[in-house]
C-alpha cells in the first residue's frame, strides 16, 4: 500500500497518511467547493488502509492528528467518517490508537467540536492547545 499525501490549498487541508508508520494527519482549513469529490476518494483509500492495518500490519501503535483552523459542516461528515474508520482498529486487536485534536489557544469552538466528535466515537482524544505564530 502506498502513502497518501495531498497538499493543502486555501480551501482544502493537507492530508498525510503514512501506511508503514500508522500515522495520519489532517491540517489546515476544510471548505472545498465540492466536499464529496475531495473527500470520497480519500475515505475509500483510507478504508483499505485501515483493513490493511487491522489484518496485515505488524504495527501496534497508530496516531491520527487533526489540526484544522476551520472546517465547514459538510467537511465534518467526512472527517467523522475517517475518524470512525480509525477507531475500529483498536477493539479488534492488541493495537493501540491515539487521536490528537489540536485547537488554537483562543478557539474554544474548535475544542468543543473535538469533544463532540470524541463523544460520538466514544473515544478519548488528546487535546493539544497551540498558539499560531
Amino acid at each position: 500500500m502506498e502513502d497518501i499525501y495531498i497538499k493543502a490549498t486555501e480551501k482544502t487541508p493537507e492530508i498525510v497518511i503514512k501506511v508503514n508508520e500508522g500515522y495520519v494527519k489532517i491540517e489546515g482549513r476544510s471548505l472545498p467547493e465540492n466536499v464529496r469529490s475531495f473527500y470520497y476518494p480519500i475515505v475509500q483509500d483510507f478504508n483499505r488502509i485501515i483493513e490493511h492495518w487491522k489484518k496485515e500490519s505488524d504495527l501496534e501503535d497508530f496516531e491520527f492528528h487533526v489540526k484544522l483552523g476551520y472546517f465547514n459542516s459538510s467537511s465534518a461528515k467526512f472527517i467523522l467518517d475517517l475518524l470512525m474508520a480509525f477507531a475500529t482498529i483498536e477493539p479488534e486487536s492488541y493495537k493501540q490508537t491515539k487521536i490528537y485534536w489540536y485547537y488554537e489557544e483562543e478557539d474554544i469552538d474548535m475544542k468543543e467540536a473535538g469533544i463532540q466528535i470524541a463523544d460520538l466515537l466514544n473515544k478519548e482524544f488528546e487535546y493539544v492547545e497551540y498558539t499560531e505564530e
